[in-house]
């Protein structure tokens, strides 16, 4: 009986051991995402979304980033609504 809640008591402390390492590891992703989203101008320096950024999240088909930077940069301004919908699509 000793020899379970020992084990039992390891168990338990290698799972915290275990959610503190994947915590750090989501910690470290978040961190970077951040910064893609702040060096592509979609959010400001204090982390508040910006215009592009928000127009980035009414876009919810297709990769939100890349669509967006398309906008942003004028692609679809000398195309015809017919060939914009056909690209969109």
């Amino acid at each position: 009986y000793k020899r379970k809640l020992a084990l039992n008591l390891e168990i338990s402390v290698l799972k915290k051991s275990i959610r503190g390492a994947s915590g750090m590891v989501f910690r470290q992703e978040l961190k970077s995402m951040k910064r893609v989203l702040r060096r592509l101008k979609y959010t400001e320096a204090d982390d508040v979304v910006s215009m592009k950024g928000r127009a980035a999240c009414g876009i919810d088909s297709g990769d939100e980033l890349v669509l967006t930077e398309l906008i942003f940069d004028g692609v679809f301004n000398d195309l015809a609504p017919e060939v914009c919908a056909a690209l969109l699509s």
